[in-house]
């Protein structure tokens, strides 16, 4: 192993080694900017659905209880799926669940379409959390196949960037097509945005396929779960997440019962620009002083600009502090953790474990919104805000300190 040049070191697939033009072809630069493309229309899909389709249940003449089951069953689903897709991933290779995914995010669009009623709809929205769940790992899995090793956090970050820049666009030009167009105008923009993600993305070069025998799927899910390494980075993603649920369901209500501020989404915009600048810093920071050095900071701020929405009735500048605040120690906390986990594992078990990840987020963000809807009914919004940020910076403290003596900045 030693007498190969360091470039090629690890790039092996059952024993051969590839070649140094296919490893330098799907690790370069222009390959990565053309997934960012590819990633970010996709994106852009999925979070312009993830805001108009509670609205569009009710358009159907459907009920807000119906309205919110969507969602749920549409999580629900798409966790079950990644300790599928995950392992196969892993098993056959990136390409093949990267395009499945763009493929069942495109066609979707027109099973929305075709919708009539509430049950087609479900029934669609079900088809495409098979999208969502084959998406997330193999993106985040390919970003850190093309970084190079002592980059994976910047790249990670830049990725990271693209889904920020996909929330700010994508319910946008959702709702702007919407009321110009109507919802079958939505449904045929987006199929056709897939259509051309699809198309970029046979052009995007992926890693080969590590063509292992059949894996055991719960047997590699439970290697993943049991390996003490990843506790740390997937303990600080559960509380980023947590908090993301929180901040995504009630800040806007919050803003609504406490000021006169119209635009109620303002905050979600601040949120994201503020995630957009921090991505990239983060990432880059991390790969320069270690991951714990700037993910447990991150969540310390994080929760700082969770608590001070206590002070937001009377003070709508709180809007401005919070969300500038909040978004930088989300983007921080998230970008650097999904680096941690990569830095954790080998190859073969990469996008399992980011499919663990992804699964680790979607649990935390219904688990937030759960537990602060139960604070709330005891101590109110404004207090629940202030008790779950200090939840959340008291926890950043709590693992920086555990886990500092470990690792030499």
């Amino acid at each position: 192993m030693n007498s190969i040049p360091r470039k090629l070191k690890g790039a092996y697939n059952k024993g051969k080694m590839v070649s140094k033009d296919k490893q330098s072809y799907y690790k370069s630069k222009l390959n990565f900017l053309l997934f960012l493309i590819v990633a970010f229309f996709t994106l852009v899909i999925f979070f312009a659905y993830f805001t108009i389709l509670p609205h569009y249940v009710l358009v159907l003449g459907g009920s807000e209880f119906q309205s919110g089951l969507q969602s749920t069953l549409f999580f629900m689903l798409a966790v079950a799926l990644r300790f599928y897709f995950g392992p196969l991933a892993d098993e056959k290779g990136i390409r093949l669940t990267l395009l499945l995914s763009i493929i069942v995010f495109a066609t979707a669009s027109l099973f929305f379409l075709w919708s009539a009623n509430i049950w087609s709809l479900l029934a669609a929205r079900l088809y495409q959390a098979i999208g969502v769940a084959a998406f997330f790992p193999s993106g985040s899995s390919l970003v850190a196949a093309i970084a190079p090793a002592d980059r994976t956090g910047t790249y990670i970050g830049t990725y990271r960037l693209s889904m920020s820049a996909a929330i700010m666009v994508g319910p946008f030009l959702a709702e702007a097509i919407i009321a110009s167009r109507g919802y079958s105008a939505f449904f045929l923009s987006s199929f056709y945005l897939g259509a051309v993600a699809l198309l970029l993305a046979f052009f995007v070069k992926t890693p080969p396929a590590n063509n292992l025998a059949k894996a055991n799927y719960i047997s590699k899910i439970m290697d993943i779960c049991k390996d003490r390494g990843l506790w740390p980075p997937y303990q600080g993603i559960a509380l980023s997440a947590l908090s993301f649920g929180i901040l995504l369901t009630f800040t806007s209500l919050f803003i609504a019962r406490t000021t006169q501020v119209s635009n109620h989404g303002i905050y979600y915009t601040i949120f994201s620009l503020s995630g957009l600048v921090v991505n990239l810093g983060a990432g880059h920071l991390s790969d320069r002083l270690g991951r714990p050095a700037v993910l447990y900071p991150s969540l310390m701020i994080l929760g700082l600009g969770m608590s001070i929405l206590y002070f937001l009735p009377g003070r709508p500048a709180i809007i401005i502090i919070s969300g500038l605040i909040a978004g930088a120690g989300y983007a921080g906390s998230m970008s650097v953790g999904a680096a941690w986990i990569v830095d954790s594992v080998d190859t073969k078990t990469k996008t399992t474990a980011l499919a663990m990840q992804e699964n680790v987020i979607d649990l935390s963000v219904g688990l937030g919104s759960f537990i602060f809807g139960a604070i709330t009914a005891w101590v109110g919004m404004g207090s629940s805000f202030f008790l779950s940020g200090a939840f959340i910076l008291a926890g950043g403290a709590y693992f920086w300190k555990k886990h500092q003596h470990k690792y030499q900045l």
